[in-house]
């Protein structure tokens, strides 16, 4: 996702004589969109083609094991391992937030480049607006105790997509991500 947005920068021709930082907030905001979809995705991904899309080395540090992870997975495994599912989630989590940190602190110099060139700038924040949805979806993960297998989860209401909605305009019109 971080080359993707990339891409997105090029095509937008913001990547002519642009610093690093744009790049580095991208990777960084792409990495954790990544992730975030990564997690977004599992359970489906797990009931229909019973393969598990979360990291296997994760998987195995966390105590995750096969063929049980697919039954914690969808919630129907025994409580060890759908506590090790949760600590692979947590750990998920945190490093897809600790991307969006990182891609936050280019922030200030983005908008210095903003000031000397302020289409770059401009288009710049406005690709870097999935950080605003995937921390929506880390919140909303992080409030059902990192249980991928609930389904408040899934089932996004009206009031919260507007409110993303609200947070990604509001996050556009002051230049922040």
């Amino acid at each position: 996702c971080g080359r993707l947005l990339q891409l997105v920068m090029q095509c937008s021709l913001l990547l002519q004589d642009v610093d690093d930082a744009i790049h580095k907030a991208a990777r960084h905001v792409g990495v954790a969109h990544g992730l975030t979809n990564a997690l977004r995705t599992s359970i489906p991904v797990v009931s229909t083609t019973g393969r598990l899309v979360l990291p296997q080395d994760l998987c195995i540090k966390h105590g995750v094991r096969s063929p049980r992870y697919l039954l914690s997975a969808l919630g129907m495994g025994d409580e060890n391992c759908q506590l090790a599912m949760k600590h692979v989630v947590m750990e998920i989590v945190a490093l897809a937030r600790n991307h969006l940190k990182e891609a936050r602190k280019q922030r200030e110099r983005i908008l210095l480049r903003r000031m000397e060139e302020p289409n770059n700038g401009k288009h710049a924040v406005a690709v870097l607006l999935p950080g605003i949805v995937s921390e929506t979806f880390l919140d909303r993960l992080e409030r059902s105790d990192f249980d991928l297998t609930n389904r408040n989860l899934r089932n996004v209401g009206f009031l919260e997509n507007m409110s993303c909605a609200a947070r990604t305009i509001h996050a556009w019109a002051t230049q922040t991500y």
